[in-house]
């Protein structure tokens, strides 16, 4: 018993503090004071002064919200939007914030590895910087269940990305969303590992657990939880048998509280359009990327009587970029979001032209992909992202300097 109270000590400054030298042996507000000071000069005299950062409050703002939403789900449009800079100079500061290790990004996991398929999560790399940029680096951390899980999905993610770079070279986690959520998903070779994140005060037996796999499973096959029954059997029973979900600002920015959505009546229009698109993103987890289809046509005339017409074509495009195989009906989706973004986000347009010109590749009409890509080079010249998307496109021997040059001669 004593073992186990020690443990939970130990742990618990583990949390709060974190792994710098010298924290170990110092109370929390100590520890507190040294660490602000080592990230203070680590943020001034380091990061500002090698990349020459003209907007300091906005990088300060940029940290400080990446460690309130630390393993959150970021669309970077709305997280540039919110501390007042462009697009554009938040990607550059992404870039620096990477380079040096304090933020790390989660993508979603898919056979494509694509960039831009889905939002991402952000990561404040160090969990005890961010407790402290939270003002909860201290035992009252433990008051506010959400923050611990964040903070707890924040260490593992961590150590998820450092294990995968010692096995094989390149720090890239993922996580994946179906009918439940995985939080973090690495790749050992080519099989995906799934790793979901639960802070308890005690371990329970493994029969508590659910496997929830992120692929398909046939129900006759083994349960991938190695329990040797039939998963039809075993977890799939499980979760089978899970409450139907109401869901919470779906991106509608509509329902504020749970108590507001619960009070909503079951024929409240955006009630069912933010339900609808939820379980249209299942099925498309479950591999049925028509079923998801089908469902978005019957939320089409709800969105456009709402006024939420551009909201839901963006949703609609994110599951047609990554199934080819709904053909023409899934190209005139993706040409509908372009016409959207070409005057209203001129990247995004530029993005979503990538997503088409793959589209078409898949489709085996390559040569209309190409003039896709050459649209945007020609129209954003400076948009160097085209180009190494173009180098991708074409082949992993075609470089983008290959291509730039081969255009500028």
């Amino acid at each position: 018993m004593g073992y186990d109270i020690d443990l939970e000590d130990h742990i618990i400054e583990y949390l709060v503090k974190g792994g710098y030298p010298g924290l170990e042996a110092v109370d929390f507000e100590t520890a507190r004071d040294i660490l602000m000071e080592r990230f203070g000069l680590t943020l001034h005299k380091d990061i500002m002064r090698i990349f020459a950062v003209r907007n300091i409050k906005g990088l300060e703002n940029m940290i400080l919200r990446c460690a309130m939403q630390s393993s959150q789900l970021t669309n970077y449009y709305g997280f540039a939007k919110s501390i007042g800079i462009k697009y554009d100079t938040f990607m550059v500061y992404l870039g620096y914030l990477t380079d040096v290790f304090i933020v790390s990004e989660s993508r979603f996991f898919s056979k494509s590895d694509s960039t831009f398929k889905k939002g991402k999560k952000l990561y404040l790399r160090d969990h005890a910087t961010r407790n402290l940029l939270i003002g909860l680096m201290n035992r009252r951390l433990f008051e506010f269940k959400e923050e611990v899980g964040k903070t707890v999905e924040t260490v593992v993610q961590d150590h998820a990305c450092r294990l995968v770079y010692r096995l094989q070279r390149r720090m890239q986690c993922y996580y994946w969303r179906g009918k439940k959520e995985v939080d973090i998903v690495i790749r050992v070779g080519t099989v995906p590992v799934p790793i979901e994140v639960k802070y308890l005060r005690k371990i329970q037996h493994e029969k508590n657990i659910i496997y929830i796999p992120i692929k398909k499973v046939g129900r006759n096959e083994p349960c991938p939880c190695g329990s040797g029954k039939k998963y039809k059997k075993c977890c799939f029973l499980l979760l089978k048998n899970l409450p139907p979900k109401r869901v919470l600002n779906e991106d509608y920015h509509h329902y504020t509280t749970s108590e507001h959505i619960h009070r909503a009546n079951s024929s409240d229009i955006i009630l069912i359009l933010e339900n609808l698109t939820v379980l249209a993103f299942e099925a498309e987890g479950d591999g049925d990327a028509s079923g998801a289809f089908g469902l978005f046509r019957i939320l089409e005339p709800l969105a456009e009587q709402q006024g939420m017409s551009d909201k839901l074509l963006e949703k609609w495009g994110m599951i047609c970029c990554d199934h080819s195989e709904l053909g023409e009906d899934g190209l005139v989706i993706m040409r509908r979001l372009q016409s959207l973004y070409e005057d209203k986000d001129r990247l995004q347009w530029a993005y979503t032209i990538m997503d088409t010109a793959n589209y078409l590749a898949d489709m085996g009409k390559l040569n209309e992909g190409k003039k896709e890509y050459e649209r945007i080079i020609e129209q954003m010249p400076d948009f160097l992202q085209a180009y190494i998307d173009y180098a991708n496109f074409l082949g992993p021997v075609f470089t983008r300097a290959q291509y730039h040059f081969s255009i500028n001669p």
